[in-house]
């Protein structure tokens, strides 16, 4: 029983590291899409490009974040979903378990954190997943545009409220005025891409609306994409930690 018990255990840490590596296989394309989103943003930030341009670099950075949302729901492994934050390792806030050795108790598990599956989509990374988002919620209405960090959002915040004079004032005294360019705060969007509409929420298309309009709104934005490469890069390198010990626990 005791032999054969180590078989399973060190067939269980198999299991497990392809698991970790099936979710760092995925974030390691969604890091690379962020980076490539970022670019762009940076680019949009430069106020060198016409409205075609403007337009050409929303239409690759909507493209990026629809992919970025597809590979997050579809990827699972075992019927798990990995990236989708709906498994039960992420609702949960438990994590998964890997049974490493042939005995009961906790000193025979390891525990992957619940993190590693939280949802890594968009709205998740930009918005609910934020810690600098004002209101940090799965709400796909909820108020992305306002940071709790200091960092200033003031042509972002009037881009999507319509908002003009005192209230469109950046604190360094910058004003922003988007009456002579339609501003989001009325335009309905199929955000669950059900035909379903609602008002302004912060699906993607809402998102890249408010964004990629001028160079203000851009520049404004690349602390939000900073925010969730940070988030994917703390995720893959606490995969590659997991899986050095699983390795260790399977070699012991």
């Amino acid at each position: 029983a005791q032999i054969s018990g180590y078989d399973v255990a060190e067939s269980n840490a198999a299991m497990g590291l392809s698991l970790l590596d099936t979710a760092e296989g995925v974030l390691d394309i969604v890091n690379g899409y962020l980076q490539r989103i970022r670019d762009l943003t940076e680019q949009a930030a430069n106020g060198t490009y016409g409205s075609s341009s403007m337009n050409a670099i929303k239409t690759e950075v909507q493209q990026r974040m629809e992919e970025i949302n597809r590979l997050c729901t579809v990827i699972d492994f075992n019927g798990i979903t990995l990236l989708d934050g709906k498994s039960v390792a992420a609702t949960s806030k438990n994590g998964i378990n890997l049974q490493v050795s042939n005995n009961s108790g906790k000193n025979n598990i390891i525990n992957l954190k619940y993190s590693i599956f939280e949802a890594a989509t968009i709205t998740a990374l930009l918005i609910s997943g934020n810690s600098h988002a004002t209101n940090q919620s799965s709400d796909p209405n909820t108020a992305w545009y306002l940071r709790n960090d200091g960092q200033d959002t003031t042509a972002l915040k009037a881009r999507i409220e319509g908002s003009t004079g005192d209230d469109a004032k950046s604190p360094d005294g910058r004003q922003y005025d988007y009456s002579s360019k339609k501003a989001i705060k009325d335009v309905e969007y199929d955000w669950k891409d059900d035909r379903s509409v609602s008002t302004n929420k912060s699906c993607i298309t809402a998102i890249c609306d408010a964004v990629y309009t001028d160079d203000a709104t851009a520049r404004e934005f690349l602390s939000f994409i900073d925010d969730a490469i940070e988030n994917v890069s703390n995720r893959t390198a606490l995969i590659g930690a997991y899986m050095n010990r699983v390795e260790s626990a399977v070699d012991a």
